[in-house]
């Protein structure tokens, strides 16, 4: 869970550019990608609150990475 929390906030950090960086929104997405890739390796060797959580983090960062990318 740790994993996932830390991979969101990064894809999160990517998009809005926070910490003196600029949006990166294809870095941003290279991460969401990588937790989507995440979420089909481990079909059937997760709980159902990981799964659940995994879903709704990529479904969440897609949504923002089309706001932020609509929005440019």
């Amino acid at each position: 869970l740790d994993l996932i929390a830390g991979l969101a906030q990064q894809a999160e950090i990517l998009m809005t550019g926070g910490r003196g960086m600029p949006a990166q929104p294809a870095e941003a997405q290279r991460v969401i990608d990588y937790l989507s890739m995440l979420e089909s390796k481990t079909v059937g060797n997760v709980s159902a609150e990981e799964k659940q959580l995994l879903s709704n983090v990529i479904f969440q960062l897609r949504s923002l990475y089309v706001q932020h990318t609509n929005t440019r």
